[in-house]
């Protein structure tokens, strides 16, 4: 088992979760009724509340789908070790009378999706989970910054947490942070504007311009607050 592995099952694992917004919520044409926000209290990513009433979540270090009360309290745990992925589905349709829709896109290919059971380790769970949570923390400090900015969601799909920046007209800057993907196998920060911009750029002091599978910036290693912050403001200052 490795760093991936446990980021995978965490992907593959959430779909689970995700699944109850897009049962259970208003359609919204983006897809964000799937989406979810991080919550500290619950070292978990959690959805919106489904009729005011509960909402659906995974608690990142040990791989445990939640049901959240409207009071914020854990009424309800399914720990996806030891289990299949169709299990996690259960827990939730079981609780909400109904069946509950899989994902429509194909993820990145594991085990999980075919039947394994899950077997994440619990230090790489764990680690996945600081590095989601300081994300989310580093773009709720940029969202000061930009008060027009989205609020910080992670897109079930991508796996990545994300703000959305606009601009004038009909531009904006997406801001995000992803664990890793078949482009980039290791923890990045992005940034990129859309629509994309043919203009000269500015060599950047900390991370590096990319321009493989999508053109912006990209921040890979382990670094600290301040360090991706300042990252961060230069890539956006460049492509605004």
């Amino acid at each position: 088992m490795t760093f991936q592995d446990a980021l995978l099952e965490l992907h593959h694992g959430l779909q689970a979760a995700a699944g109850v917004g897009r049962t259970l919520l208003p359609p919204k044409a983006d897809d964000s009724h799937t989406n979810f926000s991080w919550s500290q209290k619950h070292g978990a990513l959690v959805q919106d509340c489904v009729d005011g009433q509960f909402r659906a979540g995974l608690r990142m270090r040990d791989l445990a789908l939640l049901l959240i009360d409207k009071d914020d309290g854990v009424t309800g745990e399914f720990c996806l070790r030891g289990k299949k992925l169709d299990d996690g589905f259960r827990f939730y349709e079981e609780r909400v009378g109904k069946m509950i829709a899989r994902p429509g896109e194909p993820l990145p290919a594991h085990p999980v999706a075919n039947g394994a059971c899950f077997s994440a380790m619990d230090e790489f769970l764990c680690t996945v989970a600081e590095l989601y949570g300081d994300a989310a923390a580093v773009l709720e400090h940029l969202r000061a910054k930009h008060p027009a900015a989205s609020p910080v969601r992670l897109w079930p799909h991508h796996f990545d947490i994300a703000t959305l920046i606009p601009l004038l007209g009909d531009r904006s800057i997406g801001v995000g942070f992803l664990g890793g993907d078949a482009n980039i196998p290791e923890p990045y920060w992005y940034v990129y504007v859309t629509p994309s911009s043919e203009k000269a750029l500015p060599p950047l002091s900390v991370g590096r311009w990319y321009a493989d599978a999508w053109n912006g910036a990209v921040l890979t290693g382990k670094n600290d607050a301040a360090t991706t912050g300042k990252f961060l403001d230069e890539a956006i200052a460049a492509l605004t």
